[in-house]
């Protein structure tokens, strides 16, 4: 695991001195980071409210822009290679350390209890999901079946199993706590940081390991095995990609292009 390392600099400027260059460039990456910290302290938008309670406005990855919000939710830019931009709290969340609500993989609406007599998905075969049109030809989740985009908006989405893995192979990974929640701070190649916090999963009416584990489902099936899906997966000594039975209920971080 790699340890986060911040970089800080201050220089005092003199009166009556014009700024150089140089220095509106401190200026501007300082502001940068000031915005980003604000970002991840806020509070998220309540992650129930449907698009249909929220003005449609299309929004442009502008550059040098590090956050912002779509329909109220806002993302951070981690300076990742394929330029995905993450969201600061969980679907169903008010701020970046609350685990929001829990859905079963496919499924839309959360449940007071997750089993496989309940599950749409579970034990149910690719070729199956694909006709239904649950998913498409690459195993992934359609939009009218992506959580993400179906009560935050057409911009959000579940991410892919191979976007899970940028997040992991591009960032630094520390497990700390924010406001007294356990959770991992993820560090992006531009300082920029999201807190993933360790809210477990539910599993008929419990849910196990709060505080020691967290599960994140993705948009993508595996499609060799009936009853599973990728995830996200990680607890304070180790991260990365699982697979998981559809049935169960994990939480979800959406993502913008």
């Amino acid at each position: 695991m790699e340890n986060i390392q911040s970089e800080s600099s201050t220089e005092a400027l003199k009166p009556k001195r014009r700024l150089s260059k140089w220095a509106y460039g401190i200026a501007g990456i300082a502001i940068a980071g000031i915005l980003a910290m604000a970002c991840l302290f806020s509070g998220c938008s309540n992650g129930q409210k449907t698009v249909s309670q929220e003005k449609k406005t299309k929004q442009k990855h502008v550059a040098g822009v590090l956050t912002d919000s779509i329909h109220g939710h806002q993302w951070v830019d981690l300076g990742l290679p394929s330029g995905l931009r993450w969201a600061t709290c969980n679907v169903g969340a008010t701020s970046p350390e609350e685990a929001g609500d829990y859905f079963a993989w496919g499924e839309t609406e959360p449940k007071e209890e997750y089993s496989t007599i309940n599950s749409t998905t579970y034990k149910v075969s690719f070729k199956k999901l694909n006709k239904a049109g649950i998913i498409d030809e690459t195993g992934t989740l359609t939009p009218a079946h992506d959580v993400a985009t179906v009560l935050w908006g057409d911009e959000w989405r579940m991410p892919t199993i191979d976007e899970f893995q940028e997040l992991i192979s591009s960032c630094n990974w520390e497990f700390t706590s924010l406001n007294g929640t356990n959770g991992y701070l993820v560090t992006g190649p531009n300082h920029q940081t999201i807190f993933l916090p360790a809210a477990a999963f539910q599993q008929n009416t419990r849910i196990e390991n709060l505080g020691e584990f967290g599960d994140y489902w993705s948009a993508s099936i595996v499609d060799e095995l009936t009853g599973v899906a990728h995830s996200l997966g990680y607890s304070s000594k180790s991260y990365g990609r699982r697979r998981y039975a559809r049935y169960a209920g994990r939480t979800i971080r959406p993502v913008t292009d």
